[in-house]
């Protein structure tokens, strides 16, 4: 299970701040795909914007959230044809 740095957008900012530097991820992710993380005790859906691999062996994945995970599956999946 690989190890990964998330760093969340900052709307304001307009940079990548770290959320959490240590989640175990099933497998490295790749641009465009989505993934779930609990932040107190609530569930929210990230879509990964970019992934960075450093000669450290740190694996930056960037991520922008969509929203929690009730409101997402509540929302009909509208871009579902």
């Amino acid at each position: 299970m690989p190890q990964v740095c998330v760093l969340e957008f900052d709307k304001k900012d307009r940079l990548f701040k770290v959320l959490s530097s240590r989640v175990h991820l099933s497998s490295v992710p790749t641009a465009g795909d989505k993934f779930t993380m609990k932040i107190k005790d609530v569930g929210y859906i990230f879509d990964v914007y970019d992934v960075h691999y450093a000669h450290n062996k740190q694996i930056d994945v960037n991520v922008v959230r969509i929203s929690n995970i009730e409101s997402y599956h509540s929302c009909g999946f509208h871009d579902i044809r």
